[in-house]
């Protein structure tokens, strides 16, 4: 992001750069902002807010959901 940048912007620009196949794991189903350590969000691949997570995801972290289970 860029310095200064506010962070209600932080879901639109993680949009715009979300890609709708990534290969090996198929079609992007959503995406997760880290505000901080101990606070993300998780959005599906509209920008809509799905929840709050306890913990920020770390770089490099995928997760795999199969007919809406995660495995």
């Amino acid at each position: 992001m860029p310095a200064g940048a506010s962070p209600d912007s932080f879901a639109e620009r993680a949009l715009e750069r979300l890609p709708d196949y990534v290969p090996g794991l198929g079609r992007t189903t959503g995406f997760v902002v880290n505000y901080a350590s101990d606070s993300a969000v998780e959005f599906d691949e509209r920008g809509n807010a799905m929840g709050v997570l306890e913990t920020a995801h770390r770089i490099g972290h995928a997760s795999l959901r199969i007919g809406g289970v995660q495995v």
